[in-house]
């Protein structure tokens, strides 16, 4: 069946609001008259807007052939993925067919249930059964009700270990891990685990950067996604999950914009640089073919590890016309060298 070919647009809602947050798998509604078997029956929930059913929001949908009707019985209507549905929010259940002989079952006040017992109370609290033969203004049957039945998820497990899939590291230093996820509830959460062959776990939030102290080669990685929630609640993870692998260069060169020299003697630059035992930074001052590596004149520690160090060539040739700093780094994943707040300036002071 494709969806695609149905053109439904005169929809019947049924408002309703939950006295608790759950996520519903379906809805169950009862056929009073078949119709054409060949035609479906769409099955939405929407949020209301404005007193009627929002046509332009759909939170969940299923498709139910009209060859699984039977009069006088409930069909279910179930959606590929549970949907959220939070509390107090005013939400709808939208139905729609092609085939303008099916019927579904409704209540109305003031009628006798095939128990035998009068209507007497309203079973939605904030709204009759709405029709619409456009799809964008309604008419409301007032006592008049839906028989239908919303089914909720228990969840038999409140943690669940889900696999994503494997992929190959060449030679990977560096992991971006980036997952679309949502938290209906405080207290549901997620986790993106990287299961190494060895056994061991690299455990990541869906959205975080890794940097490792070791080069992972050429090992398949198992990703999963760990899901936490509660037997009423889940979240959830949408589909690409993406785990990108980054590998980290042993030596990096580096160079600024040039500086006009003129009507001066000695070029002077400053950096703040975090140096770990393994690595290093190697500082020239010049242009094209007249790089001149220099060391530090002068250092001041700022903490943390980082230190301000400041370097000049004096005796400048003003040939050069002017003057650029070249940074050369070496490191290791585990000793990564970090150089910022770069300042360079001319000076005719000796």
């Amino acid at each position: 069946m494709n969806p695609g070919v149905h053109t439904m647009t005169n929809p019947i809602s049924q408002p309703f609001v939950l006295t608790e947050s759950r996520c519903l798998t379906g809805v169950s509604v009862k056929c009073a008259r078949v119709g054409d078997p060949a035609k479906p029956v769409l099955v939405q929930i929407r949020p209301m807007e404005y007193g009627m059913a929002d046509p332009k929001t759909v939170l969940a949908e299923a498709y139910v052939p009209g060859s699984a009707l039977k009069e006088g019985e409930f069909f279910d209507a179930n959606f590929r993925y549970p949907v959220y549905a939070e509390k107090a929010r005013n939400l709808a259940i939208v139905l729609m067919t092609d085939d303008p002989t099916r019927t579904v079952a409704v209540g109305r006040l003031g009628d006798v249930d095939k128990t035998g017992q009068l209507i007497s109370q309203q079973p939605f609290t904030v709204g009759s059964l709405q029709i619409s033969s456009n799809g964008a203004t309604v008419t409301t049957l007032d006592g008049t009700y839906l028989v239908c039945k919303l089914r909720g998820a228990r969840f038999t497990e409140t943690e669940k270990r889900a696999y994503v899939g494997t992929f190959k590291a060449a030679k990977m230093s560096d992991i971006l891990v980036s997952a679309g996820v949502e938290y209906p509830e405080t207290g549901t959460d997620v986790a993106i685990i990287l299961k190494r062959p060895d056994g061991s776990e690299i455990v990541s939030s869906p959205t975080q950067a890794h940097m490792l102290t070791e080069y992972i080669v050429n090992e398949d990685i198992q990703v999963f996604a760990h899901l936490r929630g509660s037997d009423r609640v889940t979240p959830f993870v949408f589909p690409g999950v993406q785990v990108r692998e980054g590998e980290l260069q042993p030596t990096a060169n580096y160079e600024t914009r040039s500086v006009e020299f003129k009507d001066a003697s000695k070029v002077v630059t400053t950096i703040e640089a975090k140096l770990p035992s393994g690595s290093s930074a190697q500082i020239s001052i010049g242009v094209q073919g007249d790089f001149v590596q220099v060391a530090p004149i002068e250092a001041t520690p700022l903490g943390d590890g980082v230190a301000e160090q400041t370097y000049e060539r004096p005796d400048y040739p003003e040939a050069n016309l002017d003057a650029r700093t070249r940074i050369v780094l070496n490191g290791t994943p585990a000793a990564r060298p970090e150089i910022s707040n770069l300042r360079m300036w001319i000076s005719k002071v000796a």
